[in-house]
């Protein structure tokens, strides 16, 4: 016994036409019909040409609406139309040949780089401030710990007149 596959978004259109986003790559007109699902692809129809595309069930999304009635459904990767068949598109990447004769380009310090228009080195202003500001913070801690050092010793014993006439009278009674 079978049992049918699971619904895809495209059955909830109803015969309602919708576009494919991103548009399947060769294929020129945007504009869809949903004819049927098996489990692994759903089979759409254009709606210029009538002719039927079989598209892999993994690469449809969600579907949305437009301001102009418009259905759209999400692909979850970019297709293409070739040989026959509709499958990912793949992005191919051309690597540039090595010049084995060609010399590094070494930045130099204090020059704009080769490409584009930054500094090689941080601004020498940043750096002085920055000492300026280091210092000025050395200075108030060094401040505190000798103020902080002044008030604690006695330097100068406070003066007492009362003891001072208990010295002088027992110095004169000897």
């Amino acid at each position: 016994m079978s049992i049918a596959p699971l619904p895809t978004p495209l059955e909830h259109l109803g015969g309602r036409r919708f576009a494919f986003y991103p548009a399947i790559r060769n294929i020129e007109h945007n504009e869809w019909l949903y004819r049927h699902a098996t489990w692994s692809e759903c089979v759409v129809a254009n709606m210029r040409t009538g002719e039927e595309f079989w598209i892999p069930r993994q690469f449809l999304g969600d579907v949305s609406y437009t301001d102009d009635g418009l259905m759209v459904v999400a692909l979850s990767r970019e297709l293409e139309w070739r040989a026959g068949v509709v499958m990912p598109r793949q992005r191919v990447v051309i690597e540039f040949p090595v010049i084995a004769e060609a010399e590094p380009v070494v930045p130099r310090p204090g020059h704009l780089a080769p490409v584009i228009n930054i500094r090689l080195e941080p601004k020498k202003e940043m750096r002085a401030w920055r000492w300026i500001g280091v210092a000025a913070l050395l200075g108030a801690t060094g401040l505190a710990i000798v103020a902080d050092f002044v008030r604690q010793a006695q330097v100068h014993p406070h003066y007492n007149p009362r003891a001072a006439v208990r010295h002088r009278t027992a110095a004169g009674r000897r």
